[in-house]
């Protein structure tokens, strides 16, 4: 099954469940009649890098600016890497060592010039929106 149909079927799901726990006389309740859910919100803690985290997270950087400049979106391909974007890129990221870090990228491809979104790999194929269009960049070479 093409994962972007999976999605559509998972997200489908949600919203049905969600339905079934709605009655009919449920919907005419005011806003008064509302209560809010659960308002705690969990403690997080400063990860020391800007970020902060829910307790048992952490936060490490993965690659820097120098590697993929302005990253708007991000992936996983097809062979567990993983694959980012900015305007006029498409990178994606080695970790040689495997120290959960990486060392180097490599272009995958210079369009959408407007910068990829939606970025989903079918095969060595990528499927994303940008400059007006959804597109699909075949990867010809591996």
């Amino acid at each position: 099954m093409c994962f972007p149909r999976l999605l559509v079927g998972l997200w489908l799901l949600i919203v049905t469940f969600a339905a079934q726990g709605i009655d009919a006389d449920e919907t005419d309740a005011s806003d008064a009649d509302l209560k809010p859910l659960d308002t705690e919100t969990p403690e997080l803690l400063d990860t020391g890098v800007g970020l902060k985290a829910p307790a048992g997270f952490s936060v490490e950087l993965f690659a820097d600016d120098n590697l993929a400049h302005d990253i708007f979106s991000m992936t996983i391909d097809a062979r567990g890497r993983v694959v980012v974007a900015g305007k006029g890129y498409v990178k994606i990221l080695h970790d040689d060592d495997g120290d959960g870090k990486a060392d180097r990228a490599s272009l995958f491809s210079d369009v959408p010039k407007s910068g990829a979104h939606g970025l989903c790999f079918d095969g060595d194929d990528l499927i994303c929106s940008g400059d007006n269009s959804v597109m699909r960049l075949r990867d010809a070479n591996g």
